[in-house]
C-alpha cells in the first residue's frame, strides 16, 4: 500500500510536458518525503524503465509513464542543462518586408534613415505622437540627402504609436531603441516576440544590458541579440552581440543585410558587460563629469584639449549633449548598479541629475546642456566654415563627397 500511494501521489504532481522533458513541481512534499527529495525535477520520459511500484498502481495510464529520479540524478541533471533549441530560419525577401523601430528618438529616427536608404520600408513606432511628429522632419531631409550622396532610392517610411500596428505588416527585424531601462526593454520584447513571425529577428540596442538580461518573456530567444548603434548617418559601425543562444546563422545573415545599407557590422565573440566602444567611451566620460564636477575645467576647454589631441570633430561634452544628459546618466546609474563602477565613486552621477537632469537640461533635444544652445550653434558654425574652406582649397577632394555630407547630417537638430 505504500508504494501504491506513493505512485497515486506522483500523479498528482500534474506533469506539464514540454519539447519530450517533463518538468514536475511536487505540490504535497510533506506526504512523500521518504520516497522523493522536496524538489523540482526535469526527467526524460523512458517507456521502458518504469519502477516496481509504479507497475503495481492502476493509477497511471500509458500516457503518462514517469521513472522518479533523485534530484542529484546525473541523466536528470543533463536532461535540464540542454533544452532543445529551436533552429532559426532566415527571413525571406528582407529588402521587401518592413523594418520596425521601437522608440524615434536620437537614435531610432536615425536608424530609420539608414534603412530606408537603399528603397527599404520602415516602420518607425512610438507611443508618443508628438516625437514621432519631430523625428518625421529630420527623416525626409536626411534620407533625401543619403539617397542623393549614394545615387539610391527612398524606401517608404511610416510611422505608428499602436505596436499591435506596428508589428502587423510581417517585418523582418525589430530594432528596439528605447530608454536604457532593463524593465522597459524586457517588457516591450515580450509583447513583440508574441506579435511577429518566428523568423523576425528581434534586435535590442541596450548598451549596458546584454540581452540574456532581457530574453525571459521571449518564446524564441535564438532570433534575439544586441545591435549597438553609435549616431549614424555620420557613425556607421554597429557592433553584434550574441544573448548566449542567439542562432549561429543569425549574425551572418544580419551583417551582410546590414553592409548593404551602408553599416559596418562588429560581431563580437562572446557575450559582455558593455561593447568595445562603449566601455571606452565609459572611461572618457566618467572622468569628464568629475572634472565638470570638481570644477577643474569648463566643457569648453575639454573638448578644446581633446580635439586638438585627438584631432576629433567633437569633443566628450559636446558628444554627451549630443547622445542626450538623460541617457548619459541612466546608463551611468546602470553601471553603478551593475557593479562595474563603484558606488564610492559615483558621485559625478548625482551632481549629473541634481545640475542638468532635474533642471530640464538634456542637451541638443531640449536646447540647453553642458554647453547652452547657443554656444553649441557657435562651435556648429565654424565646424561648417572650416570644413567649406578646406574642401575649395584642397583640389585632391571632391567639393562634395559623402564623408562631408554625413558629418553635416551630424548636426542637423534632433
Amino acid at each position: 500500500m505504500a508504494s501504491r500511494r506513493t505512485c497515486q501521489q506522483l500523479w498528482r504532481t500534474q506533469p506539464t510536458i514540454t519539447s519530450g522533458i517533463i518538468s514536475r513541481s511536487i505540490t504535497k512534499p510533506a506526504t512523500i518525503a521518504r520516497t522523493l527529495p522536496t524538489t523540482t525535477t526535469a526527467i526524460l520520459l523512458p517507456k521502458a524503465r518504469l519502477t516496481t511500484q509504479c507497475r503495481q498502481s492502476n493509477s497511471f495510464s500509458s500516457q503518462h509513464q514517469i521513472r522518479p529520479f533523485s534530484s542529484h540524478s546525473p541523466k536528470t541533471e543533463a536532461a535540464a542543462a540542454a533544452p532543445v533549441t529551436p533552429k532559426w530560419t532566415p527571413p525571406s525577401d528582407p529588402t521587401s518586408r518592413p523594418v520596425v523601430i521601437l522608440g524615434a528618438g536620437v537614435l531610432g529616427r536615425r536608424l530609420a534613415v539608414m534603412w530606408a536608404s537603399t528603397g527599404r520600408p520602415v516602420i518607425l513606432h512610438d507611443v508618443d505622437s508628438s516625437v514621432l511628429s519631430s523625428a518625421m522632419p529630420y527623416v525626409g531631409d536626411a534620407l533625401t540627402t543619403v539617397c542623393a550622396v549614394r545615387e539610391t532610392h527612398p524606401g517608404r517610411v511610416t510611422t505608428s504609436t499602436v505596436l499591435e500596428e506596428s508589428c502587423s505588416g510581417n517585418p523582418w527585424m525589430v530594432i528596439e531603441a528605447l530608454p536604457e531601462d532593463p524593465e522597459i526593454k524586457r517588457e516591450m520584447l515580450g509583447k513583440v516576440d508574441a506579435l511577429v513571425p518566428e523568423d523576425c529577428i528581434l534586435a535590442s540596442n541596450s548598451s549596458t544590458w546584454p540581452t540574456s538580461a532581457l530574453r525571459h518573456l521571449i518564446t524564441r530567444p535564438e532570433r534575439l541579440l544586441n545591435t549597438h548603434y553609435h549616431l549614424p548617418p555620420r557613425n556607421t559601425y554597429v557592433e553584434l552581440m550574441t544573448c548566449g543562444v542567439t542562432d549561429q546563422d543569425l549574425m551572418p545573415f544580419l551583417k551582410k543585410q546590414m553592409k548593404s545599407v551602408g553599416f559596418n557590422p562588429l560581431a563580437l565573440p562572446h557575450e559582455s558587460v558593455g561593447f568595445v566602444f562603449n566601455r571606452i567611451w565609459s572611461a572618457v566620460k566618467s572622468d569628464t563629469l568629475r572634472i565638470l564636477q570638481a570644477e577643474l575645467a569648463s566643457p569648453r576647454d575639454i573638448d578644446a584639449l581633446f580635439r586638438d589631441f585627438f584631432h576629433a570633430e567633437k569633443g566628450p561634452c559636446e558628444k554627451m549633449d549630443e547622445v542626450g544628459l538623460d541617457t548619459v546618466w541612466q546608463v551611468e546609474r546602470n553601471r553603478v548598479n551593475m557593479g562595474v563602477v563603484d558606488v564610492k565613486k559615483a558621485g559625478y552621477t548625482d551632481w549629473l541629475e541634481e545640475n542638468y537632469i532635474s533642471r530640464g537640461r538634456l542637451g541638443e533635444k531640449t536646447g540647453d546642456g553642458l554647453y547652452s544652445a547657443e554656444e553649441r550653434n557657435i562651435l556648429r558654425e565654424k565646424r561648417a566654415q572650416a570644413k567649406s574652406s578646406y574642401l575649395k582649397t584642397d583640389n585632391t577632394k571632391p567639393y562634395f563627397d559623402e564623408a562631408a555630407a554625413m558629418s553635416l547630417l551630424s548636426h542637423h537638430p534632433v
